[in-house]
């Protein structure tokens, strides 16, 4: 049997993380396909504690928000990046917050591992939290 020569096997691995990243296998956690109704809500902490894959610690005011599998490589208080109807808003809650009501979202979706890299790069190391809202274009 041959040995892969190196750029033959990067090029394996590279596809296969491709095929993996594009297909969403255990990288995604999203709420169902039906619209969910946020217009109980009073903040954007009470919306992303109902949505699974969000892990959300702290208070109101100050939240801890953990995406599982959205690790951050190792690296201590990586926060996810906040994205706003294709908008990248940053990584602050409090801007996100800002942004956004809660009677105005549509769908949040979260979005870790090799999909967030692939799609953010280092800025999504943390796992990505998408929303889009009902007045999107």
């Amino acid at each position: 049997m041959k040995k892969l020569t190196p750029l033959a096997l990067f090029l394996v691995l590279a596809l296969f993380a491709f095929s993996c990243a594009s297909s969403g296998q255990g990288s995604t956690a999203s709420t169902n396909n039906k619209e969910k109704d946020y217009s109980q809500y009073t903040s954007l902490v009470q919306v992303l504690r109902s949505v699974p894959g969000i892990q959300v610690g702290g208070t109101n005011s100050n939240p801890n928000i953990i995406l599982r599998g959205g690790g951050g490589g190792g690296i201590a208080n990586v926060q996810p990046l906040f994205v706003i109807d294709g908008v990248i808003v940053g990584t602050s809650y409090a801007q996100a917050n800002g942004a956004v009501a809660p009677d105005n979202i549509k769908s949040v979706r979260a979005l870790t591992g090799l999909s967030a890299t692939n799609r953010y790069g280092q800025e999504g190391r943390g796992g990505v939290i998408l929303i889009t809202t009902k007045s999107a274009n």
